[in-house]
C-alpha cells in the first residue's frame, strides 16, 4: 500500500520553507545596512504618536520645569554670551532669588560655565592676577575719562572682557557657595567630555593627569577629583560576557566650567550621542573618563553619572556621595537599576550605556518659563516686587527639577527624530521624564529580532501553504499591516521598538520569491492537477466539462439520477486502535479500488468525507442506466472489501464492513459555492434519503438498502427484496426500502429461500399476524443468520406483548440521522 498521498501533500511546504529560510538569512545579513532605515521607521512611529495623542493624555511631566534662555530672556538681558552674560549678572540674580524664595529640588545648568571662550585661562593667566595689566585698564580708563582718549585700546578691551568673566565667576561661586552650604537645592553644572567613544577625534586628545598632591592642576585636570566623588563603585560596574572594560572608550579629557565653580557644585556630563544620520536618539546615562594617578603615573579609569541621571539621583534624594554599593547597579547591554525613595527604577541601556530617547511629548508639553521671570535685578526691583513674582511663579519650581537651558532660536540646536530644530535642553528634559515616568522603550536585542523574525516566518510559511495564486500577495500585504500595528503599538504604549524595514523586507523577497517558484512550476502543476482531477471523476465528465466551459457557473439544472453513500461500519472505533499512519494506509487501500469501482461503472465521485464516499449517475450529463449502474457498483464494492478483508485480517486482525445506501430521483445539479471556489454537485430530497438510508443499514443489519424510487428502476435486471416501510429523520412521508441482493438469476438458493421466507413473515407483520410472523421467522432464523429477519422478529415480539394502535401501519421511525 502507498503513501504517496502523505509525501505528495507535503512537497508543498518544504520549497515554501527554504525559500523563505533564504530570504530570512539574506535579510539578517543586512542588519547594519538596514539599521539607519529602522532608526526612521521608529522615528515615523514616534511622531505619528504625537500626532494621534493630545496633549493631555501624553503623560506626566510635572516633576520637570524649564527655566529658558528664550527670546524674552534675550530683549532683558541682551544677547546670549555677550553684555551682562559674560558678568553672569543674570545667573547671580536668579541664583539670589532662588535663595530667597524658592526650592527646586534640583537646579541643573544645561550650560557649561567657561572662563573664556575656547580657553580655560588666558595666556598668561587670569587678569585679575597680573598687575601691569590691570594697572593698563586703570590707566586707559582714567585717560577715557579725562577724555586724553577717544576709546580704549583693543588689548584693554579684551582684558576687560576677560576680567568681567572672571570677577562674575568669582561672584557666582560665592552665590554658590551660600547655596551649596544651606543645602536646600542640588547645583547641577554640564561639561563634556572630550576625546571617548562619543567625541571621536582625529587628533590627539591630552591626556587628564592628577599633580603629584592628588588635587590636578588647571591645565592637566583640576576636575578629576571632583569627578571621583561623583564616581560610581567599580563593584557596580559589570558588562556582558562578550564584551569586557578595556573595549569601552573612555576619555580622556572634557570641557570643565570655571575651576572657581567647581568647589559648589556636582558635575555631570552634557554628551549627547548623534547617530550617523546625525539625529539624536540616544543618550548616554553613564561616561566612563581615564586618567593618569599622576604625571607619567599608571592609567585609571572612573565611570560617573551623566547630567541626566545626576539629576533623576539628586531628585529621588540620593545626596550622598561618594555612592553606596547599594543605590546604582550598571549592567551594561541591559540595564541601570536604581534604588531609591522606596523604589526601584529600571532603565534599558545598550552596551555603551545609552538610554533610547522615548519622545512621548512636545516641546510645549513640558513646564516652560522665561529665564527671565526667575532672575529680577535687585538693584532694580524692590524686595515686595521680587515677593510678588515668588508668589506669581514660585509654584511652578517647587519641588521640581528646574533646567536652565538656552532655547533661542539658532543657539544649542539639533535634530531629533520629532524635529529638524530641537533645542538640546529639550533631549535633556525628555531623558529625565522618560525615567522618572518609566517612559522606555527597550532596545531590540539580537534574540528577540530573531524571535520576532522566526515567528514572522513560520506564520506567513503557513500562509503560503494555505493560499495560492496572486492572493498571496494581498494576504502577506494584510500579515505586514497586522505586524505594522503591533510594532507602533509597542511604540505607542512604551514597550519595545519592533523592527518594520527588517520583516518587510524579508516579506518582500519571501513573496516574490514563492511567486516565481509557482510562476515556473505552474505547468508541471496543471498537468499533476489534471491527473489527480481525472482520477476523482470520470472520463466522461472530464470531458463533459472540457466540452462545455459554460458548466462551470452558479446556475443549475434539474436531472434524474442516482446517488450512492457508502461508509465503512464502526470506522471511529477502528481508528482508535490504529497508528495514524497506519490509518491511512488502510484507508487508502480502500478507497483506492472504490474509486476505480465508481468511475468504472460511469459514476461521479462528488466528494470524500473520512471514509465515507458520495457519488452520483445521471449527472452532469444524462444516463438512462443509472440506477442499475449504481447497483452494480455498490454490489462489486461489498465484493471489492470481502478480498481486501483477507489481507486486513491478517494484518490487523478485524474485517472491514461497509453499508451503502442508494437512491434516485429529480436533483438540482450544478456548481455550488462562491465565483472563486465551487463544486460540481446534486442536491434534493433523494439525495438526502440516500444519505439516511446508508446508516440505517445498521438496524436492519444489511449492507445495501435502495430507496423504493430505485427498486423500481432496477427491479427487471436486479434482485431485491423488501426490508420493510421507514420514516427517516427529516422526512414526513413513509418510505420504502429495499435490500439490493444481486443479478437477477443469480442468487443462491439459500438466498433465494431467504428471500421468500422474510416475504410472508412481513406480510404477516402488516397483517398483525404475530404469531405466525414470529414462526416463520424463528424457522429461517433456525438455518441461516439473517439481520433483517432478527430486527423483524424483535419488533414482533415487542408488538405481540405491547400491540400497536390501530392506525398503526408498520412503520418503521427512525430518528437518528446517523
Amino acid at each position: 500500500m502507498s503513501r504517496d498521498g502523505s509525501s505528495r501533500q507535503g512537497a508543498g511546504l518544504w520549497p515554501i520553507m527554504g525559500i523563505a529560510l533564504f530570504c530570512l538569512v539574506v535579510t539578517l545579513g543586512l542588519q547594519r545596512q538596514l539599521k539607519p532605515l529602522e532608526e526612521l521607521s521608529v522615528d515615523f512611529r514616534m511622531r505619528g504618536r504625537l500626532e494621534l495623542l493630545p496633549s493631555s493624555i501624553r503623560g506626566d511631566t510635572s516633576e520637570l520645569v524649564l527655566l529658558a534662555i528664550d527670546q524674552y530672556t534675550e530683549a532683558a538681558f541682551g544677547r546670549y554670551g555677550a553684555g551682562r552674560w559674560l558678568s553672569r549678572g543674570p545667573f547671580l540674580d536668579q541664583l539670589r532669588f532662588f535663595r530667597s524664595y524658592l526650592s527646586p529640588s534640583v537646579l541643573a545648568y544645561d550650560i557649561i560655565f567657561k572662563d573664556t571662550q575656547g580657553h580655560l585661562y588666558g595666556e598668561e593667566g587670569r587678569v585679575s592676577e597680573l598687575p601691569q595689566r590691570t594697572s593698563k585698564i586703570a590707566e586707559e580708563i582714567h585717560d577715557l575719562s579725562a577724555e586724553r582718549l577717544d576709546c580704549v585700546s583693543d588689548t584693554v578691551l579684551s582684558d576687560l572682557s576677560q576680567l568681567a568673566l572672571e570677577q562674575g565667576n568669582i561672584s557666582l561661586a560665592h552665590g554658590f557657595a551660600a547655596v551649596w552650604e544651606d543645602k536646600r537645592f542640588a547645583p547641577v553644572f554640564g561639561f563634556n567630555f572630550r576625546g571617548g567613544w562619543d567625541d571621536l577625534q582625529s587628533v590627539e586628545i591630552p591626556a587628564w593627569a592628577l599633580g603629584h598632591d592628588g588635587t590636578g592642576s588647571v591645565s592637566s585636570g583640576v576636575a578629576i577629583p571632583y569627578l571621583l566623588e561623583l564616581a560610581i563603585p567599580d563593584s557596580c560596574i559589570r558588562f556582558p560576557p562578550d564584551a569586557s572594560r578595556g573595549e569601552y572608550g573612555f576619555a580622556p579629557n572634557a570641557n570643565m566650567p570655571s575651576p572657581d565653580l567647581l568647589d559648589y557644585a556636582y558635575l555631570g556630563s552634557l554628551n549627547v550621542h548623534r547617530d550617523v544620520d546625525g539625529l539624536v536618539r540616544r543618550v548616554p546615562l553613564v561616561m566612563g573618563f581615564s586618567y593618569l594617578s599622576a604625571p607619567g603615573g599608571e592609567l585609571e579609569q572612573a565611570f560617573v553619572p551623566s547630567f541626566t541621571l545626576l539629576s533623576v539621583l539628586f531628585h529621588l534624594g540620593v545626596g550622598q556621595f561618594p555612592l553606596s554599593t547599594d543605590v546604582l547597579e550598571v549592567d551594561f547591554g541591559s540595564a541601570i537599576t536604581i534604588h531609591a525613595a522606596g523604589d526601584t527604577f529600571r532603565i534599558p541601556i545598550d552596551e555603551l550605556g545609552r538610554m533610547r530617547l522615548n519622545f512621548c511629548w512636545e516641546e510645549s508639553d513640558f513646564a516652560e518659563v522665561s529665564f527671565s521671570r526667575f532672575a529680577p535685578s535687585y538693584e532694580r526691583t524692590s524686595r515686595d516686587e521680587r515677593y510678588q513674582m515668588a508668589l506669581e511663579w514660585g509654584g511652578v519650581v517647587q519641588k521640581r527639577i528646574a533646567v536652565v537651558g538656552v532655547t533661542a532660536t539658532g543657539i544649542d540646536v539639533g535634530p531629533t527624530p520629532i524635529d529638524a530644530n530641537t533645542p538640546l535642553v529639550y533631549v535633556q528634559l525628555t531623558a529625565i521624564n522618560n525615567i522618572l515616568t518609566r517612559s522606555f522603550l527597550r532596545p531590540v536585542t539580537w534574540p528577540l529580532m530573531l524571535g520576532v523574525m522566526v515567528l514572522l516566518l513560520v506564520v506567513f510559511v503557513g500562509v503560503c501553504v494555505a493560499i495560492r495564486g496572486v492572493r498571496m500577495v494581498f494576504v502577506a500585504l494584510l500579515l505586514f499591516l497586522a505586524y505594522g500595528v503591533i510594532a507602533y503599538g509597542g511604540v505607542h504604549f512604551g514597550i519595545v521598538a519592533l523592527p518594520v524595514v527588517k520583516p518587510l523586507l524579508f516579506l518582500v523577497l519571501s513573496t516574490f520569491g514563492i511567486l516565481a517558484m509557482r510562476y515556473f512550476t505552474e505547468s508541471r502543476a496543471r498537468r499533476r492537477i489534471r491527473g489527480m482531477f481525472s482520477r476523482m471523476v470520470s472520463g466522461k465528465v472530464l470531458s463533459y466539462l472540457e466540452d462545455h466551459p459554460g458548466s462551470f457557473s452558479l446556475e443549475g439544472h434539474m436531472t434524474e439520477a442516482t446517488v450512492l453513500f457508502s461508509d465503512i461500519t464502526e470506522f471511529t472505533t477502528l481508528s482508535e486502535h490504529l497508528l495514524p499512519a497506519d490509518l491511512i494506509e488502510l484507508l487508502n487501500a480502500y478507497l483506492t479500488p472504490v474509486t476505480d469501482c465508481v468511475l468504472k461503472w460511469g459514476g461521479y465521485l462528488d466528494k470524500y468525507v473520512g471514509d465515507s464516499v458520495m457519488a452520483v449517475w445521471g449527472a452532469p450529463y444524462a444516463d438512462v442506466d443509472h440506477a442499475v449502474k449504481a447497483c452494480l457498483s455498490a454490489l462489486e464494492q461489498q465484493r471489492i472489501v470481502e478480498r481486501l478483508n483477507e489481507t486486513i485480517e491478517k494484518d490487523y486482525g478485524f474485517r472491514l464492513r461497509i453499508r451503502i445506501g442508494i437512491n434516485s430521483g429529480d436533483v438540482t445539479a450544478g456548481n455550488v459555492g462562491s465565483e472563486r471556489k465551487f463544486q460540481y454537485t446534486v442536491l434534493g430530497d433523494p439525495v438526502n434519503l440516500a444519505s439516511r438510508l446508508e446508516p440505517t443499514n445498521r438496524e436492519f443489519g444489511t449492507g445495501i438498502l435502495i430507496g423504493e424510487a430505485t427498486q423500481k428502476l432496477v427491479a427487471p435486471q436486479l434482485e431485491t427484496r423488501e426490508i420493510g416501510r421507514v420514516l427517516v429523520s427529516g422526512r414526513e412521508q413513509v418510505v420504502g426500502v429495499f435490500e439490493l441482493l444481486g443479478r437477477r438469476g443469480h442468487l443462491s438458493p439459500d438466498m433465494l429461500a431467504i428471500q421468500k421466507g422474510y416475504a410472508t413473515a412481513l406480510c404477516a407483520f402488516y397483517s398483525r399476524d404475530w404469531s405466525r410472523c414470529m414462526s416463520e421467522l424463528e424457522q429461517l432464523l433456525s438455518r441461516v443468520q439473517d439481520g433483517p429477519s432478527a430486527f423483524l422478529l424483535e419488533r414482533a415480539r415487542q408488538y405481540r406483548n405491547s400491540p400497536p394502535p390501530a392506525d398503526w401501519e408498520g412503520i418503521y421511525i427512525r430518528a437518528g440521522k446517523d
